[in-house]
C-alpha cells in the first residue's frame, strides 16, 4: 500500500482539481497532515474552517463542499451508526466487524437507485467500486516505529494487544505525527502476513460524514478514533483530534481529563458538544473505529393521548420523541428535538409493540405480546399499530385487573390499567403516574398505588420456576400457598346476592387453594365443608382462553398446565393466579 501522490478524482474536468490532473506527485498532503483546519470550530455553523496555509486544497470552496450539499457535486444522506457496549463498559463501533471488513455504510444506495428515488448526482455517487477490508495490526517492526511511540509506550510486541491502563489496543494510543501512515510501513504496526487476507468486495467510496452530539463530562473519560482518511474531532468547539490528509487508518486519542476546550478545562457535570468530521478520499480501503466511555446523550420519551370518538370508542395517539443532535431524524429535521407521531412512526422504522399483563407492572417474561394488524382479545384493535383503538364493551378477558403497555425502541409507556368484574363490566383506573419495569425512559417513574401489584385479583399468587416447581418460600410448611401473600376484596367476604348467583350457575362458593404437586402440575383443593357439593372450575390463560375446565365433587382436582406462563384459576367468585416460569 504505497504512498503514491496521485488521485483519479483530480482529473482536468473535476470541479476542484489540482494542476496536473491527479498525476503522480501532483496531489499534496499524502499521509497524516496536521493543520488543514483551524483550531476552533464555528459554534454557529458547526463546520470546520479551512486553513489555506496548509496548501492541501486548491481553494476554500473546494474544502467547504466536503461538508455542504452542493448541486452537481454531491448529495446528502443520513445513516445512524450502531454502537455496541463492550464488556468493560465502553461504547464502540468498528467497521472491521462489517461483512465487508470496511466502512461501507452507503452501499445501500444501490437499492434507492433501483427504486428510482436516487437519480442524477445521487445515482452517480452510488456507484460501487472494488474495496478491500482492514489489515490486522500485529508485531510490525521497531525499526519503522517513531521514537515518540517507543518513549510513550515502550517496545510494543504486538500493536493489537491491550494497554492495561486505558483498556485500549496499543495502536489506538500511538502518538501520530505529520507524514506518518502514508504507507503500510510508516509506521510498521501491522500483521504483515494479513495484507493478502483482506476481504475483497464492493463499496461506496469517496464520501465525507459529520456527526454532532452532547455528553456530560465525568472525570476519567477518554475518546479514541482510528480511521482513514481525514479525521477532525472537536470537543467544546476546540480541535481534539487532528488527522487530516489522505492516509492509512491512523489513530487519535484524547484523555478528557487533560483536554482544554474553548471554555478551558472541562468541568465535571457540565454538558459539552462533540463534533466529528471524517472523509474517505483514498481508495481502496475505508476504516473507522471509535471507542469511548463517554455517554452521548439521547433523551427519549413516549407519550400516549386518549381521544373519544363519536361512536363511543377510544383512539390513542402515540408520539415518540428524541432529543439528540447526533440522530438522523434530528439532522434531517434541522432540530435536536424530534417528535414523531402516528403514521409517521413507520417512516423512521419505529414499530410499536403492545403488551397485555395481569396487574399493573410490566414483566415481559409473563406478559402477552399482542399481535399487530388485528383485533386482540375482542377489544384491543391494533389493525393500525400506530393508532390503537380500544372497545371497552367488547373485551374478552377473565375477570381481574389488567394493564396495556406500549414499547417503541426500548421506551415503555403504560396505556391504561383497568378491571373487569364478574359481569364483564369494564372500569378504567385513573392514576396520577404510570410505571414500567424494563428499559427506556418512562414518563412517570412510580406507581400511585404504593403497594405490591403482583396479585391482581382476590386470592393468592403461586409462582413456579422453569422446572414447574415452587421456588423456595412460595409455600408454607404444609405445601400450600402462603396465605400472607394473598390479597382479598375490601371486606374479605361476598354478599348474599353473589352467593345466589353462584348457585344458579352450579358454582360452589369458595374457598379453595392451589397446591403444586409436580412440574407444571397443580391441585385445586376445596374446603372440606363444601367438598360434597358439585363445583365447576376453569383455568384460563392471560387472554381469557380456557385451557382446562370441569365439574368435580371431590376435594381435590389435578390440573396440568399446557406451558410456561400465567394462568387464572376460577371457581365461583374466587380466583387464584398460578405462574410457571
Amino acid at each position: 500500500y504505497p504512498a503514491v501522490a496521485s488521485n483519479g478524482c483530480y482529473v482536468a474536468s473535476a470541479p476542484y482539481g489540482f494542476p496536473g490532473g491527479g498525476a503522480a506527485n501532483t496531489v499534496p498532503c499524502i499521509g497524516v497532515t496536521k493543520g488543514i483546519v483551524n483550531e476552533n470550530l464555528d459554534p454557529v455553523t458547526k463546520k470546520p474552517t479551512y486553513n489555506p496555509a496548509s496548501g492541501c486544497f486548491p481553494s476554500k470552496e473546494a474544502f467547504d463542499v466536503m461538508f455542504r450539499e452542493t448541486p452537481g457535486v454531491n448529495s446528502v444522506h443520513c445513516r445512524d451508526v450502531p454502537f455496541s457496549q463492550t464488556a468493560d463498559g465502553k461504547w464502540e463501533y468498528d467497521s472491521q466487524n462489517e461483512p465487508t471488513g470496511a466502512f461501507t455504510i452507503l452501499n445501500d444506495l444501490q437499492d434507492s437507485v433501483a427504486a428510482g428515488v436516487c437519480t442524477g448526482t445521487c445515482a452517480t455517487a452510488a456507484t460501487l467500486r472494488n474495496v478491500l477490508g482492514n489489515v490486522r495490526y500485529g508485531a510490525g517492526s521497531l525499526s519503522y516505529v517513531s521514537s515518540a511511540a517507543i518513549s510513550l509506550l515502550g517496545k510494543v510486541e504486538n500493536w493489537a494487544d491491550i494497554e492495561p491502563t486505558t483498556g485500549l489496543p496499543y495502536i489506538d494510543l500511538y502518538p501520530t505525527a505529520s507524514g506518518e501512515f502514508d504507507s503500510g510501513t510508516n509506521p510498521d504496526v501491522y500483521d504483515n502476513l494479513s495484507w493478502d487476507l483482506r476481504i475483497k468486495s464492493k463499496g461506496n467510496q469517496h464520501f465525507c460524514f459529520e456527526s454532532h452530539a452532547h455528553f456530560v463530562y465525568r472525570p476519567g473519560m477518554q475518546f479514541s478514533f482510528r480511521g482513514d482518511d481525514d479525521i477532525w474531532v472537536f470537543i467544546d468547539n476546540r480541535l481534539a483530534v487532528d488527522l487530516g490528509g489522505t492516509h492509512m487508518a491512523a489513530p487519535g486519542y484524547v484523555n478528557l481529563d487533560e483536554f482544554k476546550g474553548a471554555q478551558g478545562n472541562l468541568v465535571a457535570g457540565k454538558t459539552y458538544d462533540i463534533d466529528i468530521f471524517f472523509c474517505d478520499r483514498r481508495t481502496d480501503m475505508s476504516n473507522i473505529r471509535i471507542s469511548t466511555n463517554m455517554y452521548l446523550q439521547q433523551k427519549k420519551s413516549l407519550t400516549v393521548s386518549k381521544k373519544k370518538t363519536a361512536s363511543g370508542t377510544y383512539t390513542y395517539g402515540v408520539c415518540y420523541s428524541v432529543n439528540n443532535g447526533g440522530s438522523c431524524a434530528a439532522a434531517l429535521n434541522g432540530s435536536e428535538n424530534v417528535e414523531t407521531c402516528g403514521n409517521e412512526l413507520a417512516s423512521l422504522g419505529l414499530t410499536p409493540s403492545y403488551y397485555l399483563v395481569s396487574g399493573g407492572t410490566l414483566d415481559k417474561s409473563t406478559a402477552k405480546m399482542l399481535t399487530a394488524g388485528e383485533v386482540n382479545v375482542g377489544g384491543i384493535d391494533l389493525t393500525d399499530p400506530s393508532v390503537p383503538m380500544i372497545y371497552y364493551d367488547k373485551m374478552k378477558l377473565a375477570p381481574g385487573r389488567w394493564s396495556i403497555f406500549i414499547e417503541i425502541n426500548k421506551s415503555t409507556k403504560k396505556i391504561m390499567t383497568f378491571t373487569i368484574d364478574e359481569n364483564g363490566t369494564f372500569e378504567e383506573e385513573i392514576s396520577s403516574s404510570d410505571s414500567g419495569s424494563n428499559g427506556g425512559e418512562l414518563d412517570g417513574s412510580s406507581n400511585s398505588n404504593g403497594g405490591s401489584e403482583e396479585n391482581p385479583v382476590a386470592g393468592s399468587s403461586a409462582s413456579a420456576t422453569e422446572d414447574g416447581k415452587n421456588p423456595e418460600g412460595a409455600e408454607n410448611g404444609n405445601g400450600n400457598v402462603d396465605p400472607s401473600s394473598s390479597s382479598s376484596k375490601e371486606n374479605g367476604k361476598n354478599d348474599s346476592s353473589d352467593e345466589k348467583d353462584d348457585e344458579d350457575r352450579n358454582y360452589a362458593e369458595p374457598t379453595f387453594r392451589v397446591k403444586m404437586v409436580a412440574p407444571f402440575t397443580f391441585v385445586i383443593v376445596f374446603n372440606e365443608e363444601i367438598a360434597s357439593q358439585p363445583k365447576s372450575y376453569e383455568v384460563m390463560d392471560m387472554l381469557g382462553s380456557v385451557v382446562a375446565s370441569g365439574t368435580v365433587s371431590t376435594s381435590e382436582t389435578k390440573v396440568v398446565a399446557p406451558s410456561k406462563g400465567t394462568f387464572v384459576v376460577r371457581s365461583g367468585r374466587h380466583h387464584e393466579i398460578v405462574k410457571f416460569k
